[in-house]
């Protein structure tokens, strides 16, 4: 009798011991797959805020397309402010866009441009600015010319 209790009493053991060491696989993998499900809601969240980012980046770039209503714009911007402009060049390559603009009146009015151009909403970098003053040669409303030549990045 001793012999059959000590002969089941060794089953059981062996028996809970396979069913702890399945218990503990199991709480492994669950541990595992409540990561996974961790990482997948970071991975979607950080998704959205590089698409978020993305967005604003491409806010500040011009469309390839949109390149006559860039321009259109420069021109407006002077007639604002009371300069006359001319769009000296355009040039057009792969990533970006070069622009050479001429604009004439008032001093002020001139610089504002400037500054203007300086802070488009675009990403538009000046990369040269020239004021002549002219009153020895023009009338008295056109004073000043300034030449400024600038490049604005494409939108991927």
């Amino acid at each position: 009798m001793v012999l059959v209790v000590s002969a089941i009493w060794l089953v059981l053991v062996v028996l809970a011991t396979r069913q702890a060491r399945l218990f503990a696989q199991d709480s492994h993998d669950l541990a595992i797959l409540s990561q996974s499900r961790s990482d997948s809601s970071n991975l979607k969240r950080l998704v959205e805020e590089r698409a978020t980012t993305h967005q604003n980046i491409n806010a500040y770039l011009i469309d390839k397309t949109a390149v006559l209503g860039f321009v259109e714009a420069l021109e407006k911007l002077g007639k604002q402010i009371g300069v006359k402009v001319n769009i000296d060049q355009v040039n057009q390559n792969k990533d970006k866009l070069t622009v050479g603009v001429t604009v004439t009146g008032r001093f002020d009015a001139v610089w504002r441009y400037q500054r203007l151009l300086e802070n488009l909403p675009w990403a538009f970098n000046l990369e040269r600015a020239d004021l002549v003053d002219n009153s020895q040669t023009e009338t008295a409303e056109e004073l000043w010319t300034g030449t400024f030549i600038g490049s604005a990045l494409f939108r991927p």
